[in-house]
């Protein structure tokens, strides 16, 4: 068996139908080679519908690619979603790794499988694969999350216990419900996909209600928190700085006790080889990793470093034998009533110094948002500097060059409770200009001047070059990746020698030996399926009420089968006002389109969310004509309720609480 790329035409077999062992069967699609033989399985689950976009808009070119080489790829709808059975009610829920351990080894038993198989997925897929990892199935060998995290709580919905924004809310949120409620894309001749949807679509319950449901760190996430200690198989963890989840990436990286390797690179939430931002041959590195694993290939794999790194700021890459980097040292820097960073603490007593509330500091980060993916611009953050309380140190005299995870001690006094805090590490160029580093959120603190809070910065690697300086950024807010804090408290930040706030930054020594060096980007990842795309993102501050806005909207068009086609719009707006913090608001709308010679069909989502409540409202028609509609109202902290249809209300000349109209 060659392991050459492009050796094996390809054959692709769609609903495949994989039994559950309580009756229910998934869907997936095979690619797999045209020829006699047995070859290892390579498994993705997803929710974002295997014929429509993370199938055949994304993933299908990559397992087309595995295909070619010799392996069995398959893309799985996860339960109650795409062309699979049953129900899915709330996300990343403990059945979907009972199911993914059922498919694995089903897949192993197949006359087709030689009885290993690998998982492997981006974002939900990648915390599937982990997710399943945990529960050991046997004839799992190796897993490739990327972009993914073990803790979807305090990863994604609740930064530093802090309440999410508009990402949460209004973007990933407000587009799940509309694909959850798509219907299957496949239309097969006796009716099983309407009769599919038709039971998802009585017992629809949109996931963002979970968000609202359980505010805190409860018994419902802990269940969906993933155990990746009891992960026994090797992993290949892959991440970028500008991502969701570098944090979360690093953290189980280490905690994993099995043959591992981090790849860490300068990207948003993108495959590696599709980065706008130096893009490289992943790929290569996933045909190598599962050679390695799945087929025993001596391919040298296992002799390299097993952390290969992104550094920023000197746009290169290192390699080191762990994360972070051995020799890494503690480098203090301390805050002074000058509002400067320096090497020693102040001496005497000062008055703290205080942020104003601001809750509109943020909008400068957008450009370095890992949503914004295709925003390739270098932006500055001075904007935001200039609304927040800032410590600097003088210009360095040499490159300092920080890897790992820095932290901040902060003596901090509030004049209400529960302050959140947000803290940001930048890099200021000669000129002034700003560069985000790093960011780190906290909430739920106590504010006592003798007792430092500490707040844990994303990991990054990144070198601040000679000539530029180091600052320090405190505010209380991060608008709109977290909801604005209502009450609009000042927040004061003691330096003193009796209350000396600080940053700790981990510096590691210089390396300048050879990098791992990536081969190109592969160039056959552009899925013929996808029709069209764009995406537009605009900030704006209104100075006559001095509101902040970000507008976002995307397109995609996707073709699947027998002549139809999919078209997707999302917009979105997230706005708070300076002088009204509570006055915060969300709005999206969602549109997925499905057009067929017959059964086309068309499913709309309107999402309104303030700081006290939401409201979400779904139509949907088939040929034009109704078919469902639904609305659920929630008030922030109690349970939803919800009328069907949603027309009766309008009937009753009911009409939204005042609470809910977005005032943006």
């Amino acid at each position: 068996m060659t392991t050459d790329e492009h050796a094996y035409p390809v054959e692709v077999a769609r609903d495949v139908l994989i039994p559950m062992p309580d009756g229910a069967h998934l869907a997936a699609t095979l690619h797999r080679p045209a020829a006699d033989g047995r070859w290892p399985a390579i498994i993705t689950l997803m929710p974002y519908h295997k014929d429509g976009r993370g199938g055949r808009g994304s993933t299908e070119a990559v397992h087309h690619h595995f295909a070619h080489r010799g392996y069995a790829a398959l893309t799985v709808d996860l339960r109650g979603l795409g062309g699979s059975e049953g129900l899915n009610a709330y996300p990343f829920d403990p059945q979907e790794r009972r199911d993914g351990h059922a498919a694995v080894e089903w897949a192993a038993g197949q006359p087709w499988c030689t009885g290993n198989v690998g998982l492997w997925g981006t974002s939900y897929g990648g915390i599937t694969a982990l997710s399943v990892a945990s529960t050991r199935p046997p004839h799992l060998r190796t897993i490739i999350p990327v972009h993914a995290c073990s803790d979807i709580y305090e990863d994604f919905l609740r930064p530093g216990g802090c309440r999410g924004g508009s990402w949460s809310e209004g973007d990933w949120g407000a587009r799940m419900i509309a694909y959850n409620l798509t219907p299957p894309l496949r239309q097969d001749p006796d009716g099983r996909w309407a009769r599919q949807w038709l039971e998802r679509l009585e017992h629809a319950r949109p996931w963002i209600l979970s968000w609202h449901e359980h505010p805190s760190h409860d018994d419902f996430w802990r269940a969906r928190a993933i155990p990746y200690n009891q992960i026994e198989v090797p992993v290949f963890a892959v991440c970028g700085w500008r991502d969701l989840y570098p944090d979360a990436t690093v953290t189980y990286y280490q905690g994993i006790n099995a043959p591992k390797r981090l790849l860490m690179g300068p990207w948003k939430h993108v495959f590696p080889d599709l980065s706008p931002e130096e893009p490289v041959g992943f790929l290569r590195e996933m045909d190598r990793w599962w050679d390695r694993w799945l087929k025993g290939a001596v391919n040298g794999i296992g002799d390299e470093p097993p952390v290969t790194l992104y550094v920023q700021g000197a746009r290169r890459w290192r390699e080191t034998s762990a994360w972070p980097p051995p020799g890494t040292a503690p480098y203090t820097l301390y805050c002074t009533p000058a509002r400067t960073l320096e090497t020693r603490p102040p001496a005497g007593d000062a008055d703290p110094l205080v942020w104003h509330h601001d809750p509109t500091v943020g909008l400068a980060s957008i450009p370095w948002d890992p949503w914004a993916a295709h925003v390739t611009r270098p932006a500055d953050h001075s904007p935001d500097d200039h609304r927040s309380l800032t410590y600097d140190t003088s210009p360095l005299a040499r490159p300092l060059e920080v890897i790992g995870t820095p932290t901040a001690a902060l003596h901090l006094a509030a004049g209400g409770t529960d302050p959140r805090v947000v803290v940001r590490l930048c890099d200021v160029a000669p000129d002034g200009s700003s560069t985000l580093v790093t960011t780190g959120w906290a909430s739920g603190i106590q504010t006592r001047d003798t007792l430092p809070t500490k707040i844990s910065l994303r990991p990054t690697a990144y070198v601040f070059q000679a000539g530029h300086r180091l600052r320090l950024s405190i505010s209380g807010a991060d608008f709109p990746r977290l909801w604005p804090d209502p009450r609009a408290q000042d927040l004061g930040v003691y330096s003193s020698s009796r209350c000396p706030s600080r940053v700790d930054l981990p510096v590691a020594p210089h390396d300048p030996g050879a990098a791992h060096v990536f081969g190109p980007p592969a160039s056959d990842l552009h899925a013929p399926a996808v029709i069209d795309g764009s995406e537009e993102w605009t900030t704006q501050r209104t100075l006559q009420s001095a509101v902040a806005a970000l507008d976002g909207v995307k397109d995609e068009a996707f073709r699947i089968d027998e002549g139809a086609r999919v078209h997707i719009r999302h917009r979105y707006r997230a706005a708070v006002e300076h002088d009204h913090p509570q006055t915060a608001c969300v709005t999206a709308s969602t549109t997925v389109r499905v057009e067929r010679p017959v059964g086309s069909a068309t499913v709309a989502v309107e999402l309104i969310e303030t700081t006290t409540a939401l409201r979400i409202a779904v139509e949907i028609t088939l040929e034009g004509q109704p078919l469902f509609a639904r609305q659920w109202d929630v008030a922030i902290g109690a349970p939803a309720s919800d009328s069907r249809p949603a027309d009766a209300a309008r009937a009753r000349g009911e009409r939204p609480r005042a609470d809910v109209r977005p005032p943006c």
